[in-house]
């Protein structure tokens, strides 16, 4: 049977990190900016045979406010350019303006180039501050730490810390950010998709509930269980007394998520003994499931230098990977899985590079839809096969032999 996403056919994929898709960071409408001076969520849960109390917390700086609806659009933007530069991703990250507007599709003009650098230094002026929330997927711990998103921006043609002045625009991922985007601490969404969406609350219920599918798809339980209060404090919203009035805001996302399919159904049910409280049951739609399946698995990835052996994450990695190859290379119908075993793990185990597989990916793409278009080109037969050839080349600029490194994961 055709998928929702097989009709798509083709969409843009965008890894998130999956602590800045679960918590609280920008405010969803333009008017809370200007109210909210901080964001927090706070909980009670047992982890590793301990009761805890677990928090995070977003704070403004007075003079930059809180980061609003466009400054999300922008570090949007920012996570694609991480995304094209491959990893492992190091600071800094050199970026244009002029690339960000095009990103966003907005004009390139001076009032849009202020706006874009007052987002950049707003997110700069945030503090995070994390009690046992923050997961560092390198380290396989929770964090106790006061940190930013971004450290710092040093704008062209201004004074480098080191005496220099910038040629281009320099941006300084934060130390903790960074250490989890190249743990693969990532979760890729269809970014498409995203954009499509009318609503910020849809947007953000997205982000959140696509993490938490995941989940109940490994654990077959049917739905996502929210107190209204929990939700109001991830998402972020005013938390409202009646039941009325909290349904009328979350109501046109909630039917946006459905008639798109990512969402089966939304229930609401009270509390006991709480009458300002209810429950919100959300069940997994045929698109959510459809993602989990695309994706090929949990969006946990991480690397494991110590052990010889294959972590249950790795071994989900390379199932992705394989999936992912299968799918971009045409051969759904398994032909060439084993290589394509082999090959994932060499990218999961860092042998060959993540952002030179996907670069080899995009040019077979490219050129096997030019020679499909030009009546005197040879077609390419083959689409694993030119990758291969493509691939191989690439690793022979570097000294590299692939069919040694192929030889070695047996």
């Amino acid at each position: 049977m055709e998928t929702h996403l097989e009709k798509i056919n083709v969409f843009e994929e965008l890894r998130s990190e999956v602590n800045l898709l679960i918590y609280p960071f920008f405010a969803l409408t333009s008017k809370d900016i200007f109210s909210r001076g901080k964001s927090e969520f706070k909980t009670e849960l047992r982890r590793r045979e301990e009761r805890l109390k677990v928090s995070w917390k977003v704070s403004a700086n007075q003079e930059y406010g809180y980061p609003g609806p466009f400054t999300k659009k922008v570090h949007k933007a920012v996570e694609q350019i991480v995304e094209r530069s491959g990893f492992p991703v190091e600071n800094p990250i050199r970026f244009s303006i002029y690339e960000l507007c095009q990103i966003l599709g907005v004009s390139t003009g001076g009032s849009n180039y202020k706006k874009i650098k007052e987002a950049l230094e707003r997110i700069i002026a945030t503090t995070i501050e994390s009690k046992g929330a923050f997961y560092y997927k390198g380290g396989n711990e929770w964090i106790d730490d006061k940190f930013h998103l971004y450290d710092r921006v040093v704008f062209k043609g201004k004074q480098m810390p080191g005496g220099e002045v910038a040629e281009t625009n320099l941006l300084y991922l934060g130390s903790w950010y960074l250490e989890n985007i190249n743990s693969r601490y990532l979760k890729p969404i269809n970014f498409d998709y995203y954009k499509s969406l009318e609503t910020n609350i849809a947007q953000r219920l997205y982000e959140l509930l696509g993490v938490k599918f995941y989940g109940i798809h490994e654990s077959n339980q049917p739905f996502i269980r929210y107190k209204y209060s929990t939700l109001c404090q991830l998402l972020p919203l005013h938390k409202q007394k009646y039941l009325s009035k909290a349904k009328h805001i979350l109501d046109p996302a909630h039917q946006e998520l459905k008639e798109t399919n990512f969402l089966a159904n939304v229930n609401w049910s009270g509390l006991e003994n709480e009458k300002k409280d209810w429950y919100i049951y959300y069940l997994p739609g045929q698109r959510a499931e459809d993602e989990i399946e695309e994706f090929g698995g949990p969006p946990y990835f991480a690397k494991d230098k110590g052990k010889p052996a294959l972590t249950e994450g790795e071994k989900i990695n390379i199932k992705a990977w394989v999936n992912e190859l299968s799918r971009k290379l045409n051969d759904e119908e398994g032909n060439n899985e084993g290589y394509y075993k082999k090959l994932a793990k060499l990218v999961v185990r860092n042998k060959v590079s993540e952002g030179l597989v996907r670069k080899c990916l995009s040019e077979t793409k490219s050129e096997d839809q030019m020679r499909s278009h030009d009546p005197e080109a040879d077609p390419i037969k083959s689409r694993s096969a030119y990758f291969t050839d493509l691939l191989k080349r690439h690793l022979k600029k570097q000294e590299k032999d692939l069919n040694d490194l192929l030889d070695d994961q047996c």
